[in-house]
């Protein structure tokens, strides 16, 4: 499908990045995001380590900022009511990669122009650069869900992937694409390295890559990784 030109439809590029944070407050973002809405002093203090007056200091000075907001939690029997920290959009900003600097983004368009040309199948080669790539970055760790797997890759490259659930498949939607100048060029070879680095992952930690497929442009929320059901 051709790539969409309407202001607001298909995926677009990475926001510019906000606020600098320092590298700990960056953590303290990160364990705020994982632990969800029930964020509490003693609890990022225990997976940050260190003292628990450490953690009040950084999310005060996040919550000063905007990157973080603090609320108050329901009361749940005597004494004083807890306050919980919650991740802002401004937050959520920080914690994604920056844009791509525009030399790099020309030389993926480049790269993919050149294949397009000399390759007689760019698709397939496009796909095995990929998972060549995820040879070269990716460390097995314990996953038992490709799902949630792809989700933390794909949200670490700057994709802001979101769900959604189908009868018979998982789409991960990604409304951001980080060289999206090049993908509008070529798709063929651009998202397909994309799919094959994604086949790649998943191979590296022990996980089917079979019945996924990448369909860029599909829709106006951006591109979409499809993850089929198994079959039995």
């Amino acid at each position: 499908m051709a790539p969409h030109s309407a202001e607001g439809a298909g995926p677009s590029e990475p926001p510019l990045p906000q606020v600098d944070v320092s590298p700990f407050q960056l953590r303290v973002l990160r364990a705020a995001r994982d632990t969800g809405d029930e964020a509490t002093i003693p609890h990022l203090a225990e997976l940050l380590g260190g003292h628990p007056n450490t953690t009040r200091s950084h999310l005060e000075s996040l919550v000063a900022s905007g990157h973080i907001r603090r609320d108050t939690a329901p009361p749940a029997g005597r004494g004083r009511p807890r306050h919980v920290y919650r991740v802002t959009e401004i937050g959520k900003s920080a914690l994604r990669p920056p844009p791509i600097a525009p030399e790099y983004a020309a030389l993926a368009s480049a790269l993919a122009g050149y294949l397009a040309q000399v390759s007689p199948d760019p698709a397939t080669d496009a796909q095995a650069a990929g998972r060549a790539w995820a040879e070269r970055t990716e460390t097995p760790g314990q996953y038992s869900d490709r799902t949630a797997l792809l989700m933390e890759r794909l949200s670490a490259m700057g994709f802001q992937p979101n769900q959604r659930k189908r009868e018979d498949a998982t789409d991960i939607v990604l409304p951001v694409c980080p060289l999206l100048a090049a993908a509008s060029e070529n798709p063929e070879v651009i998202c397909n390295v994309h799919l094959g680095l994604m086949q790649g992952i998943m191979e590296r930690n022990s996980l089917p890559s079979d019945n996924v497929s990448l369909l860029p442009f599909a829709d106006d929320d951006g591109c979409i990784f499809r993850l089929k059901k198994s079959a039995g």
